[in-house]
């Protein structure tokens, strides 16, 4: 069993994809770094799972870029839709760091 682990470990290594951290939650974390940010983040509705407005992608050295929208109130009070990326590397369990985030208004 543990020789299996190495190999596994090895060519996840020589591939470059991440073997840590999954991408279901790292959409799930980087919802609460924007959700952190919003103005009026009770009104904040992003998709309900990653589909067509959600793309996530498996980088190198455990890390996920995200990219995707959130609905939310601005200022005034009106719905808007708000794309974001966001790029998070995962630490253990089910804590990610921000490495980065933008939100294009």
């Amino acid at each position: 069993m543990l020789v299996l682990l190495l190999i596994v470990g090895i060519i996840s290594a020589t591939t470059g994809r991440t073997s840590g951290g999954s991408e279901s939650g790292a959409f799930t974390v980087c919802k609460k770094f924007v959700t952190d940010r919003l103005r009026s983040p009770g009104s904040a509705k992003f998709p309900s799972a990653i589909d067509d407005g959600v793309i996530v992608s498996g980088l190198a050295e455990n890390r996920y870029a995200v990219s995707a929208y959130v609905d939310s109130q601005n200022g005034f009070g009106a719905l808007v839709r708000t794309r974001f990326s966001c790029i998070v590397a995962w630490q253990s369990g089910a804590e990610y760091k921000l490495e980065d985030l933008q939100i294009k208004n």
